[in-house]
């Protein structure tokens, strides 16, 4: 099995998952089927009907301590640009809420200005 670090966004109240067909592509992940859909957009847009590919991913955390499978649709783009998080006082308000940033030590010692 293929192991990769990816930044994540895990909402349990998404009715969907995404993978990027690209990460999909290079982790060699075989289709398991297609799902027809279209996306009701922010500000009442909605998207054509889309035919996704639909794969199973492992996802675990960095230090082995949550892993679950699941569904996810593949999607040539899924957001922009995500800049790394920065260093705070906000990042307290972060932990205690039991939420963690796997790239936060990564970045915790550059000299940036990225907000979110």
């Amino acid at each position: 099995m293929k192991k990769r670090q990816t930044r994540a966004v895990i909402d349990a109240a998404s009715q969907r998952s995404y993978i990027l067909k690209s990460t999909a592509d290079e982790m060699q992940f075989e289709s398991s089927g297609k799902e027809k859909l279209s996306h009701s957009l922010f500000g009442g847009t909605c998207t054509d009907i889309i035919n996704h590919d639909v794969f199973t991913v492992f996802l675990s955390k960095t230090d082995g301590t949550f892993h679950c499978n699941f569904k996810v649709l593949g999607q040539d783009v899924i957001c922009g640009s995500i800049p790394p998080v920065t260093k705070g006082e906000w990042l307290q308000e972060i932990r205690e809420n039991n939420i963690s940033f796997s790239d936060k030590k990564l970045w915790a010692n550059r000299n940036t200005d990225r907000r979110f």
